[in-house]
């Protein structure tokens, strides 16, 4: 019999968070999360690191040790975490695998977007939380065993285009013209 899969998300009450976790929990995942709102899990503040110890003891508790093949650890965005990805990927290595996401503007209040907003992406649109859940499911799904100590950015191709439309004055007309 298969060990029941376990995920844990932190961040998951609301947003990019709350889309993962509905995502593993339609796949029949069993969802730990941890956040400052209220969840149906752990509510805490993982910078605190005895709340941190507490959650990793219940989720410990009540699904035994966790094992490479059972967890994934997925970090957000915050300086130094690619470097983190790296570092963990090799020290835990045989153990788990560790990969990153970094999402760029991704719109979780369900606003719409028009005008430069949308058309400063090079793919046109504001990102919403479902490509970033798309992303998570790739780096969690079994046939993705060889990768890690990754980053995959999930932004629409801003960090090409490298600039925003109203930063420093700059703004973004889109080339009409036929060359």
């Amino acid at each position: 019999m298969a060990k029941p899969k376990v995920a844990v998300v932190t961040g998951g009450a609301q947003g990019i968070g709350k889309a993962i976790c509905d995502a593993f929990a339609k796949q029949g995942v069993s969802v730990c999360t941890i956040d400052l709102q209220d969840n149906d899990y752990f509510v805490g503040d993982i910078s605190d690191e005895k709340v941190l110890r507490a959650f990793a003891s219940r989720v410990i508790l009540e699904y035994g040790k966790i094992e490479s093949g059972r967890y994934r650890k997925l970090f957000g965005r915050q300086g130094g975490i690619t470097a983190l990805t790296h570092a963990m990927a090799i020290t835990l290595a045989g153990k788990a695998r560790i990969n990153s996401i970094s999402p760029g503007w991704i719109n979780t209040a369900d606003m719409q977007f028009k005008g430069p907003d949308a058309s400063q992406h090079p793919v046109g649109r504001v990102g919403a939380p479902s490509d970033v859940v798309h992303a998570v499911m790739l780096l969690c799904d079994p046939k993705s065993s060889f990768i890690t100590g990754q980053n995959i950015t999930v932004d629409g191709g801003m960090t090409k285009l490298m600039v925003y439309h109203n930063d420093f004055g700059w703004t973004y007309k889109p080339d009409t013209e036929d060359k």
